[in-house]
């Protein structure tokens, strides 16, 4: 009898079955540049990112593949990695649709085989949230030049609202989850370890999303009604920053 698979097996299946499915495959037709001007999220990483010509770029849990491709179109050497071999190869796919090569490895965040400071930049979006944050954090200090940066878009629960309800048992048992079973948003501990490894950690905070997933997943409440509440909310922390970091 087969043992059970261990949890970053698990992962890594749940994801390629995601990467074999018809939706995943229809956003190959998206251009890179549509794709991250759709996103408010990756549109604000993109305009934080410094001159990529040259420099080698390291794309953390590539998926689709569509971040990596903008890097590389704008002259990023890219290197991307993903846990699951299906997203890995889609990824590949996305780039040469795009005109580009990347470079793709199959690997977890925890044990990258890169040398040490051999990356300027490292990107990613939501993926630390879905590992070790520790020991990911370490890795990017390891392989990330001096003066190097890293950018990340991420599932946060730094404010008292969020922080409640991922740490109550609705969220243990699946409520809300737009992923696999095992991520879990960053807390504020993370960020407090991610403060002692790096020379400088900054938190940006584009919009706020909550109620408008949870109005999504409930029979006859209006979505918009959810994208209110947190339209209201984020105006409400964007006038006190205490609550985004308490």
């Amino acid at each position: 009898m087969r043992p059970p698979p261990s949890s970053r097996e698990a992962e890594a299946g749940f994801w390629d079955q995601r990467a074999d499915h018809g939706e995943y495959r229809e956003r190959l037709a998206i251009p890179p540049e549509d794709y991250i001007e759709s996103e408010v999220w990756l549109k604000a990483l993109a305009t934080l990112l410094p001159d990529l010509h040259g420099r080698t770029v390291l794309d953390c849990g590539t998926g689709l593949g569509a971040l990596a491709a903008w890097c590389a179109r704008r002259g990023g050497k890219v290197v991307g990695f993903d846990l699951s071999g299906g997203m890995a190869r889609l990824a590949t796919d996305y780039g040469r649709r795009w005109g580009v090569e990347l470079s793709m490895m199959v690997s977890t965040f925890e044990e990258l085989p890169l040398r040490a400071q051999s990356v300027d930049v490292a990107v990613g979006q939501y993926i630390l949230h879905h590992t070790d944050v520790d020991r990911s954090v370490d890795q990017l200090a390891r392989v990330v030049k001096p003066g190097g940066v890293g950018l990340f878009v991420e599932n946060m629960a730094l404010n008292p609202l969020i922080r409640r309800y991922v740490t109550s048992r609705l969220f243990e048992e699946g409520m809300m989850r737009e992923g696999s079973p095992e991520e879990c948003p960053i807390l504020p501990e993370k960020v407090a370890r991610m403060e002692r490894v790096c020379r400088e950690v900054r938190l940006h905070w584009p919009s706020f999303v909550f109620f408008e997933i949870l109005c999504a997943r409930l029979p006859l409440v209006p979505r918009r009604l959810g994208q209110a509440a947190d339209d209201g909310l984020f105006r409400l922390m964007r006038g006190r920053p205490g609550l985004l970091r308490n």
